[in-house]
């Protein structure tokens, strides 16, 4: 079976780079580089830069876990982020 995407077969891409970061991404995009493959909404000022976001079909979902060391010293800070996290997801 072959993989497409973008509706064209893989080994027809090329791909030009990648990144961790999507501001530099998003520069990239601009300066003409190409497209960039993200999670959309991540750039709150993308349309008054002259990026825009289009969805993929079928919608793709991904799970995600935050981990962290099982007896990490946060300040007090960081120690709301998983009550907030727990309350969120209860």
């Amino acid at each position: 079976m072959t993989q497409t995407f973008l509706s064209r077969q893989m080994q027809e891409l090329e791909i030009a780079a990648t990144y961790n970061l999507l501001y530099n991404a998003s520069l990239m995009v601009k300066a003409g580089m190409g497209c960039a493959v993200c999670l959309g909404g991540n750039i709150p000022d993308a349309e008054e830069n002259g990026l825009c976001f289009r969805p993929l079909g079928p919608p793709m979902e991904a799970a995600l876990s935050l981990i962290w060391k099982k007896h990490q010293v946060f300040s007090r800070l960081a120690e709301r982020l998983p009550e907030m996290l727990r309350q969120l997801t209860a």
